[in-house]
């Protein structure tokens, strides 16, 4: 998940300064990241539960939402293809969704829930680390940002 940060850091803060020019006052971007775990198919109510409590708290809301071991249901019904799909509607945001290449880890994926519109989206599943027996997945969004730019 740190390259998934660093990733999204660099989309920001690369394209931000190649030609944007320097912003006159600190902006504020708000990211949230974390494991679902598989979500055992408790998903569906975390993922309500999450959005019903940062529109209680429209100040603690993040700008973005980085998600790790999102599981694909695999359902005929449009609203449960997976848990970040659930969050994004719950919170009215944007989302893209890529899951990982192999056998093993098919139904399995990251995401990133946006509020800002996605103006390109490009997933890249990479080999396994040393030691470690799951492939990985990096993700790349690129936004147009109030106040920052593309």
């Amino acid at each position: 998940m740190n390259q998934l940060l660093f990733i999204l850091f660099l989309a920001f803060s690369g394209i931000s300064w190649a030609g944007q020019g320097v912003v006159d006052s600190p902006v504020k971007i708000k990211i949230l990241t974390f494991n679902i775990l598989r979500d055992n198919g408790l998903a569906e109510n975390e993922m309500k539960s999450l959005a019903r409590y940062f529109r209680e708290r429209p100040d603690k809301t993040p700008d973005f939402i980085l998600l790790q071991e999102v599981y694909s249901y695999n359902s005929k019904d449009p609203a449960r293809v997976h848990a970040a799909a659930i969050l994004a509607r719950e919170m009215n945001y944007h989302v893209k969704y890529a899951r990982k290449g192999g056998v093993i880890t098919a139904s399995e994926g990251s995401a990133i829930v946006s509020l800002f519109p996605f103006e390109h989206f490009a997933a890249k599943t990479m080999g396994s680390a040393p030691l470690l027996d799951s492939l990985r997945l990096a993700l790349m969004g690129e936004f147009i940002v109030p106040g920052i730019g593309r």
